[in-house]
């Protein structure tokens, strides 16, 4: 007996020096200070407030990463605030090393805003995670720039995150998800048991429900329902992906607002809520459901929360969503709560619990697990249930409640008493009563409008615009889909009042829009007639004054100010759209394709329709009609590239670009998704994400022949349609299954990816990366549109060698820094949110379009050409009595940095040192180099500096070496002059780049071209013109006379 005391006291002990060697954190400061021993392990034991902490930073980053553990025990940490600009590795954790484990964190109302577009990493729990995230949620605004995530921006090779969700809205600009932005390249990062349900917005590029982009990664038994926004690869699940398997996984295709993912499996909104929907997940240990009320939650969560936004909207409880008991309000036994708010709309702000007037919704045969009867029953032990200002009746189930005029159905009962109940949607009984009520606060509740906004004709928000333009009225509301939204449309400027353009008694009549999806818009161009109505030329001196309102039943709200010039504005390029063939479908010979169009000007002025379809790099055949019917040969089974090319009446076009397979045995799509076909893209570091995983491989096999539809479709490689797009001739279903499974990935080995990265000034050797997507760069700016081109050979080989696919395809593009100039610096092009052109601009003739992105001069974006400088009200000049020759002429910090004249930048350097330094070509090893002005520290002076990007794919995760050099110069002789060159190198965050012995190299004396260059200035003025033909006269006339003498 003795023996089994002793050993239970030293497990005692045992146990309480284990719990002794943990942390406890209990307030906001010893939270802040687990940064200051990041391999330890710690213990949450309180909740936690942040929001009187102040500004948060991040717990370790990307090169000092938390090693411990954190156990947040389910306490909350709530109302973190993080804002900054262009950081990397930003969330509650900024870097998670392997080792690292966080558990049970409900990081809860979190505010995470990092702007720029140099920021990257940004996420709730981590920035960065190459560790374990398990059993945690996050919920708040998460907002970057490159790889957001709600729980995570960048999930690293070791990185795992399991039975875990965030609410969390997200937002970005390159890769965003609800959950994760990116996973890493290599590695197995995996994704477990976990979803996201907040909305996920791309500005630029790749978003998804749950991951933005996947690259390697393991999805398994995880889904996403929020709604996902991108100009360019929005995915229900999955935005983009490189690889990976993807498992059980699915998202809500309605609430989402997507219908294709890079992978899972989408469903409808009542699918995502019926528990057969989700196959060989464990909801006897993980997951909760509701079947056919709700979507799965996590079971660590406790009872899902079908809780009222407060207390005091609730009317009561009940067990179940039908055949349920009830209970009163402050009971909060049970799991369903009947709501004011959620029924009608809005927060009830009266008094709630009295009885003694009106407000009789039923009456209970107790406080809980109660029975029902209707209010115009009065049995002696039941007792009356009422709410606000609610005037109810009850009516038979086969009957409605009166929409039209407010009345909502709030409960309905299985009989007139001793009933049972069920919520207003749930239709399980099949007799029985419903609950209908009034409400004169709410007036009904039909919803509220929640947002609005001017919007040019594309869906970007505007707040002026010009005569001509073709505008949108913009709502966002809760009321029901189908209800019509009316848009009261005005000019006010102040002094005579409102003149109604549209509207009731408006000039244009009424304009209304039909809400789908909570979402109603109505356009109209601003014509002559329009203008003339809103007060004509009297009030056009200022611009007019444009309003509108949007109006439901019960709630409006006004917009803000739109001005509107007079003038005719520039013409707008057409936008080009494809909707027919589908892109990446696979398609049978010998069977009519439909192709179409939905095209559009702002100017309703597209006169020119060409579409060139291309067989293996080839004109294949061109047609110009806006649609038409083309069946392919037996003989011409392959892949086709479609481009469309729309143009209206001033010359201006646009271009869209799809690719499909036309069924051969076997068959194989290869096509560079990104950068998208002749897209413009703008990064300061010149770099760009290359993406093929579009590409998909096919083996198409027919069964017997006599039955048309008996094809065996196998998908081989990469991740492929569910379907044909069409079928064979004498077959007759519209479309043809491919055999699961769909996603086989690009990992498997068979895949082989080769690229070129090239353009037409710099020679760019070929890159070969076996890789489906990666980060690279080049070394300048595009010079011309569409100079930067992506060659991509593909090739499949199954390694038995009896299937064997070779494919070319190609990528043309644009690829400006942040001063957003082509040719040379002499034109400016103005980009939207989403990288179209919007409007290019003669830098040498019109004063104001050379300042930039900010609009003000000498502000470092200026965009001039080399040796001219940007000047307010003048334009680009050139500075004849200028010395400043190169980067060693700028005497300050500040004439260094922002470099003016353009000595040191793209696209057309003069500093001398620039070729030495092989600027924007690749050094020895392969690397890009790109050069800047830079000043050099301790000797005060300006110099160029040369950066070394990394030119094989990889991710860019750490600043590199730099090489700076400094000169004093010789006198300039016949175009050349001897310089004395000083290197100094500078060591970055990892081993990349030139080495100090390379850089060293550089140093001692060269001999370079000088000079300044000739500068063609624009066509002269109207009075140069007359001096010009008075000159020309006379010469004329000299030569006239000399000739007759002779």
């Amino acid at each position: 007996m003795g023996k089994r005391w002793m050993l239970l006291g030293v497990l005692f002990v045992v146990v309480l020096a284990v719990n002794a060697s943990a942390i406890n954190v209990c307030t906001a400061e010893e939270l802040d200070a687990v940064r200051n021993n990041l391999t330890a392990d710690y213990v949450q034991v309180c909740d936690i407030d942040l929001e009187v902490f102040g500004e948060w930073t991040p717990i370790g980053g990307d090169n000092n990463e938390f090693t411990g553990t954190y156990d947040g025990k389910g306490h909350k940490i709530s109302g973190l605030v993080h804002n900054s600009a262009n950081s990397v590795s930003v969330g509650l954790f900024g870097g998670l090393g392997s080792t690292a484990i966080v558990s049970n964190v409900r990081l809860e109302s979190a505010s995470i805003i990092v702007s720029g577009t140099f920021s990257k990493w940004t996420g709730g729990i981590a920035g960065y995670s190459d560790g374990t995230i398990r059993d945690s949620s996050v919920s708040g605004v998460v907002v970057g720039y490159h790889d957001v995530g709600g729980l995570v921006g960048y999930l690293g090779r070791n990185g795992i995150i399991e039975r875990s969700f965030s609410t969390a809205n997200v937002e970005g600009g390159d890769v965003t998800g609800g959950l994760v932005g990116l996973t890493h390249i290599a590695g197995n990062p995996q994704v477990i048991d976990s979803y996201s349900n907040g909305s996920v917005t791309s500005s630029v590029n790749r978003a998804g429900g749950l991951i933005g982009d996947i690259s390697n990664a393991t999805v398994t038994n995880s889904y996403s329902s929020g709604f996902v926004s991108s100009p360019h690869w929005a995915g229900g699940l999955i935005g983009g992906v490189g690889g990976g398997l993807i498992t059980s996984s699915y998202w809500d295709k309605e609430s989402g607002g997507q219908n294709t993912s890079a992978g899972g499996v989408g469903k409808t909104t009542a699918q995502m809520k019926q528990q057969s929907t989700f196959q060989n997940w464990d909801f006897a240990n993980v997951w909760n459901i509701v079947n056919e009320e709700t979507y799965p939650w996590l079971k660590w969560e406790g009872a899902q929360d079908f809780a009222c936004s407060s207390q005091d909207q609730k009317i009561l409880g009940i067990s179940a969503v039908t055949n349920a008991h009830g209970e009163i309000a402050n009971q909060n036994n049970y799991l369903i709560d009947i709501c004011y708010d959620d029924i009608f709309g809005v927060k009830y702000s009266g008094a709630t619990r009295d009885c003694t007037i009106e407000g009789k919704v039923l009456r209970l045969s107790g406080d809980t697990n109660a029975h029902g009867e209707i209010i115009e029953e009065s049995t002696g032990s039941y007792s009356d249930v009422c709410y606000g200002d609610l005037d109810c009746n009850s009516i038979s189930l086969t009957e409605q409640c009166d929409i039209a005029n407010g009345q909502r159905e709030v409960i309905s009962l299985s009989g007139n008493t001793n009933a049972h109940m069920e919520t207003a949607d749930a239709d399980g009984f099949q007799s029985g009563y419903k609950v209908c009520c009034y409400s004169g606060q709410s007036g009904g509740g039909p919803g509220e409008i929640t947002y609005v906004e001017w919007q040019d004709a594309f869906g970007s928000k505007i707040t002026e615009t010009n005569k001509g333009r073709t505008v949108t009225v913009y709502a966002e509301t809760t009321a029901e889909d189908g209800t019509i939204i009316e848009f009261d449309v005005w000019d006010d400027d102040g002094i005579f009042g409102r003149d109604i353009i549209f509207g009731k008694d408006g000039f244009g009549g009424s304009l209304v829009g039909s809400i789908e999806n909570g979402l109603a818009s109505s356009s109209f161009k601003i014509t002559n007639e329009i203008v003339d109505s809103a007060g004509g030329e009297i009030d056009c001196k200022d611009g007019l004054e444009f309003y509108f309102e949007a109006r439901i039943p019960d709630s409006s709200m006004e917009s803000g100010l739109l001005t509107v010039s007079c003038e005719e504005g520039d013409n707008e390029p057409p936008r080009a759209n494809i909707t027919s063939p589908t892109h990446r479908g696979i398609y049978f010979t010998n069977v009519p394709i439909l192709f179409n169009q939905s095209s559009f000007d702002p100017e309703n002025n597209i006169i020119n329709f060409l579409w060139v379809v291309e067989k293996n790099g080839e004109l294949f055949f061109e047609d110009t009609r806006e649609s038409f019917y083309y069946s392919f040969d037996q003989n011409d089974a392959d892949q086709y590239t479609i481009t469309l090319r729309v143009e209206d009446e001033y010359g201006l076009y646009d271009e869209d670009q799809v690719s499909i397979i036309v069924t051969a045995s076997p068959g194989m799509m290869a096509y560079i998704n990104e950068p998208f076909h002749q897209a413009v893209l703008r990064d300061l570091d010149l770099k760009f994400r290359f993406n093929a995983s579009d590409s998909y491989v096919i083996n198409t096999v027919q069964g017997n022949f006599s039955n048309n539809c008996d094809y065996y479709i196998e998908c081989t490689g990469g991740n492929c349609p569910p379907k044909t797009e069409n079928s064979p001739n004498g077959c007759n279903k519209d479309k043809l299954d491919v055999s699961p499974p769909l996603d086989v990935g690009f990992n498997d080995g068979n895949l082989l990816f080769s690229w070129r990265f090239y353009d037409e000034v710099l020679d760019n050797p070929i890159m070969e990366i076996d890789r489906v997507t990666g980060i690279t760069a080049f070394g300048v700016s595009s010079h011309n549109f569409n100079d930067k081109n992506i060659g991509l050979n593909l090739k499949f080989d199954n390694g038995t060698g009896d299937l064997v696919i070779d494919k070319n395809t190609n990528r043309e593009f644009t690829l400006v820094d942040g001063r957003q100039c082509i040719e040379g610096g002499r034109t400016w092009l103005e980009l939207d949110e989403n990288g179209f052109v919007i409007g290019e601009y003669d830098t040498l003739n019109n004063p104001d379009a050379c300042k930039g992105v900010d609009g003000t001069a000498g502000t470092g974006d200026d965009c001039c050409p080399a040796l001219m400088k940007c000047v307010d009200g003048e334009g680009c000049v050139s500075d004849e009595g200028s010395d400043i020759t190169s980067c060693g002429d700028y005497e300050t910090s500040g004439q260094c940095f922002t470099d003016e004249y353009g000595i040191g930048r793209l696209p057309e350097p003069v500093d001398p040192m620039w070729d030495t330094l092989n600027c924007g070509g690749l050094d020895e090893n392969g690397r890009i180099v790109q050069c800047e002005c830079d000043w050099d520290t301790d000797d005060d002076e300006c110099g160029l500096k040369a950066s070394y990007r990394d030119s094989g794919g990889g991710n860019n995760a750490c600043e590199e070496n730099t090489c700076l050099v400094t000169y004093e110069e010789g006198q300039c002789d016949n175009g050349f002059m001897e310089i004395y060159v000083n290197a100094k190198w500078e060591g970055g965050e990892c081993d990349k780049g030139v080495g100090e012995d390379e850089c060293n190299e550089f140093g001692g004396t060269h001999i370079v071209p000088c000079g300044r260059p000739i500068i063609e200035l624009p066509f002269f003025g109207g009075v140069q013109f007359a001096i010009a033909l008075i000159v020309i006269f006379i010469i004329y006339y000299v030569f006239f006379r000399t000739k007759k003498r002779k």
